[in-house]
């Protein structure tokens, strides 16, 4: 517990003592939370397939088409 303590004081110590690294740090959190992301997704769940959320407004267009045009959006 005591650690903990310790190391949220360090960041926040970090935060208003080096005011000019606020975007190196906040680029090394985004990479963070990135990686445990990826880990989550491949380790835990197995999902390999990440691409099929890229774009979602590609899926649109084929949905108009394949629907007949009572049920077209």
């Amino acid at each position: 517990m005591k650690r903990e303590i310790a190391f949220w004081l360090a960041v926040a110590a970090a935060f208003f003592l080096f005011p000019g690294y606020l975007v190196l740090g906040s680029q090394v959190l985004i990479v963070a939370l990135f990686a445990m992301s990826l880990d989550l997704i491949l380790g835990y769940a197995g999902i390999v397939s990440l691409g099929h959320a890229a774009s979602p407004t590609r899926a649109r267009p084929t949905i108009r088409r394949a629907a007949p045009r009572k049920c077209r959006l």
